[in-house]
């Protein structure tokens, strides 16, 4: 567990079940992006933003999934509210909006 009380989940014996809230963190554990996805998009580096491809860049990439098996609903509203609390508590995150659906205006990027 990290200093941030979430528990890492690689989910070696399962895959996290329908929609799930993951958190990215650094290579320490400090966490730098928050996120809703299903299947493996976790730990997927294609099609994020150029903000988040700079700090995977500077800071490695640890997921945790916070929760799974959550409607779409259920998953952004955790997502807005962790995004949240961790600003709240001082993190910079790269998260370009603050959780929820995103808007499409914003542009993607691959680490390659």
């Amino acid at each position: 567990m990290t200093q941030y009380e979430f528990d890492e989940h690689t989910f070696k014996d399962r895959k996290p079940v329908g929609c799930y809230v993951y958190i990215h963190l650094s290579d320490e554990g400090v966490p730098y992006y928050v996120g809703k996805g299903t299947f493996v998009r976790a730990w997927l580096r294609a099609k994020r933003s150029r903000k988040w491809v700079n700090f995977y860049k500077k800071r490695g990439l640890r997921v945790s999934i916070l929760k799974d098996n959550m409607t779409s609903d259920e998953a952004y509203k955790l997502e807005v509210d962790t995004i949240r609390r961790l600003k709240d508590n001082g993190l910079e995150l790269a998260n370009i909006t603050s959780g929820g659906l995103t808007p499409s205006r914003y542009r993607i990027y691959n680490t390659d």
